[in-house]
């Protein structure tokens, strides 16, 4: 069975698919229209999933919003750093169980 995104998920793969992908930093301004482009270019998410990590994001204050424009707080900077290094941490692990002949 599916399963469907928390809004945190949600909010992490905004952060994560489009700001980081894009190597934003805090403050820079981005339309939303781009963000939310970016968020259902991966075809795991709807855009109903976009608005509710959305809302998740900027009561978390990883993101400001204004007028049709999203800023990249710097707690939002900060998540992505966090889960950069989250990522790489599994990609290593896992390079280990393939070189070790075990990638469960």
């Amino acid at each position: 069975m599916a399963t469907i995104p928390t809004d945190e998920e949600c909010a992490r793969a905004i952060l994560r698919q489009h700001f980081a992908r894009h190597q934003h930093r805090p403050g820079w301004q981005t339309p939303r229209w781009g963000v939310e482009q970016s968020f259902v270019a991966d075809q795991r998410f709807l855009v109903s999933d976009f608005d509710r990590g959305l809302q998740y994001a900027l009561a978390k204050g990883w993101l400001t919003q204004d007028g049709e424009n999203l800023t990249l707080t710097e707690a939002g900077f900060g998540q992505q750093a966090q889960a950069d290094d989250e990522r790489t941490k599994r990609e290593e692990a896992l390079a280990r169980r393939l070189a070790e002949g075990r990638a469960e």
